[in-house]
């Protein structure tokens, strides 16, 4: 298990001391201890920001690009047509 950092938790704990673990998604989260917690390596705290923010600009980016490819080809469509008459 890695842990963030060593303190507040471990480095006050011993050999044999008992500890409570917080398990989310099958693996251990945190552990607390005499009124302290401590987050491990597997803390999924903002782990889902980095990828909301890029689904969010690959979102409007594709939007926009959709949008910009419709108008050229109907804008090109419309120039052949009118080159046609």
């Amino acid at each position: 298990m890695s842990f963030f950092a060593d303190d507040p938790l471990l480095k006050r704990l011993h050999a044999g001391d008992r500890v409570t673990g917080t398990v989310w998604g099958g693996e251990v989260v945190a552990i607390a201890a005499d009124g302290s917690r401590q987050r491990t390596g597997a803390d999924p705290v903002n782990e889902p920001f980095g990828f909301v923010l890029l689904g969010s600009f690959l979102g409007v980016g594709g939007i926009t690009g959709l949008g910009i490819g419709v108008y050229r080809l109907s804008a090109s469509r419309r120039a052949r047509r009118a080159g046609q008459r």
